[in-house]
């Protein structure tokens, strides 16, 4: 799994935390949200020549990350979608929610996700204030006959308004 693919789980997790937020106690105002994201682990391998990272994320020379999207959250949405996700599929990882605690606009949670490129475990805790989220993940991957990798992911975000559109 690359550090873009657990990066994609990160948000999908944020994902799924920030939708159940919602759902369980409206300490999510439903609208359009931007989370940018810190991310800093293993340093990812070379683009490749003419290669491109996805809208939103740049690579740092130190080897982190910084992620910019924006995505609208209501009650017929509860759980919104980031940036696209890794695809499912041969090869992708299977991922798995392990635990949700949730206490008003306060969440824990751990997932396990596994693939051919190893397992990986997240555990992270996302607080949601008014206007206002932040949030800490931890990720670990034990890759067969290689290097385990760490990954520390800080999210904040920001409430931007009503969405627009249909």
């Amino acid at each position: 799994m690359t550090i873009i693919d657990r990066f994609l789980l990160g948000i999908a997790a944020a994902a799924v935390v920030g939708g159940t937020a919602f759902a369980a106690d409206d300490a999510l105002k439903p609208g359009k949200w931007q989370f940018a994201t810190e991310i800093h682990g293993p340093k990812p391998p070379q683009m490749p020549p003419g290669g491109k990272l996805p809208p939103g994320i740049q690579l740092r020379p130190d080897g982190s990350m910084n992620v910019t999207h924006s995505v609208c959250v209501s009650a017929k949405n509860p759980v919104p979608v980031g940036p696209p996700p890794t695809p499912q599929g041969p090869g992708q990882p299977n991922c798995k929610l392990d635990k949700m605690e949730r206490n008003g606009g306060d969440v824990h949670w751990a997932m396990t996700c596994s693939g051919q490129q190893g397992t990986t475990h997240a555990e992270g805790e996302a607080h949601y204030r008014g206007d206002t989220m932040e949030a800490d993940m931890r990720t670990h991957t034990a890759v067969p006959n290689g290097q385990p990798a760490d990954v520390t992911q800080h999210t904040t975000g920001r409430y931007l308004g009503a969405c627009s559109g249909k």
